[in-house]
């Protein structure tokens, strides 16, 4: 074992908060410059493609990676409990505020193909949106959908006492994959992105086993890439070997770059800008566009810089204290 290594899931890693920060601004920068361009002017960047896939795939692999405790036992149901309401406190009240502001700004002025109604307003507040096919009031949500799939299943494991049993992996790839293969955008389990979550639990794992264990998790790892290569192609599968990559290089402390303040500080604001970035962020391109009846790139750049604001008042008097609850 590393000694080294385990210290760094139980303090702070600030090349991971930086790697957050890059992961953030990939998927923001690719949806207000590309995919705006790509529903509201239909035409693309080609380079930039990729960047909102990649940004997703280093979150849910740095999300798998600090969800399981290898060396942990079977929780109580009190402590699932628990464990629900921290999730809960931690992730809901900036998502409401989110979608409740998205709704509000689509409704003083309409963003087409996104302005929703209060009834679809009301099923995305209560999170059970996608499961009877409502669409999200912000497109970029179903990665929370993804995410409680995946904690659920998680948290079931921990019930049940066998988190640290990578055959378990292996059996809940297979079925997510399967189920993602005859039903597009089905998220359950998580769906064809729980080969990234679970890319992160096995470096986790291979990080504080015995040699006799690790055998299996390579397994796991082995099993979550061909996963995605046969569900999400040969792109998606590059971007998780580069995402885990950059992840285990995080936990060695071996990407200096990451540490710098500006990718900390975006990193810690990374799920309010998540939030809030797409459909507000398209709102205003839309109504910048629609005022001088032509589009600038420069739109946005000041998209960008609103999201961002935003996402430092919600972090600030929303998500933060939301966590602050938590604590006590």
């Amino acid at each position: 074992r590393s000694s080294d290594l385990i210290v760094s899931f139980r303090e702070k890693n600030f090349q991971i908060e930086g790697l957050r920060g890059v992961a953030i601004m990939l998927v923001v920068i690719y949806h207000l410059i590309d995919r705006f361009q790509q529903i509201y002017l239909n035409r693309e960047i080609v380079i930039m493609n990729f960047w909102g896939s990649f940004g997703v795939t280093i979150f849910l692999i740095i999300s798998g990676c600090f969800a399981v405790n290898i060396d942990s036992k079977a929780i109580t149901l009190n402590e699932a409990g628990y464990a629900l309401k921290k999730f809960f406190l931690r992730l809901w009240p900036a998502y409401a505020i989110c979608i409740c502001l998205t709704f509000i700004l689509t409704h003083i002025a309409e963003l087409p193909l996104r302005t929703y109604n209060l009834k679809e307003l009301l099923l995305n507040l209560l999170v059970i949106n996608h499961v009877i096919n409502v669409p999200y009031i912000d497109g970029a949500h179903w990665y929370l959908t993804v995410l409680i799939s995946m904690f659920l299943v998680v948290l079931v494991l921990k019930i049940f006492g066998i988190q640290s049993c990578p055959f378990v992996y292996c059996v809940w790839i297979a079925i997510a994959s399967i189920i993602g293969c005859f039903y597009n955008n089905s998220f359950l389990f998580g769906g064809c992105f729980t080969a990234c979550y679970c890319v992160g639990i096995a470096i986790r794992a291979l990080l504080n086993v015995d040699n006799q264990s690790k055998f299996s998790w390579y397994l796991v790892l082995i099993e979550a890439f061909l996963a995605t290569l046969m569900t999400r192609g040969m792109i998606c599968t590059v971007e998780m070997i580069f995402g885990g990559l950059m992840v285990l290089l995080c936990l060695y402390d071996k990407l200096n770059f990451l540490n710098n303040v500006i990718c900390i500080w975006i990193g810690k604001i990374s799920y309010s800008l998540y939030l809030i970035h797409q459909n507000v962020g398209f709102w205003i391109e839309y109504q910048l566009m629609k005022k001088i009846n032509a589009y600038h790139l420069f739109f946005a750049l000041i998209a960008i810089v609103v999201v961002v604001l935003l996402a430092v008042i919600i972090f600030y008097f929303i998500e933060r204290p939301a966590r602050s609850i938590i604590k006590k």
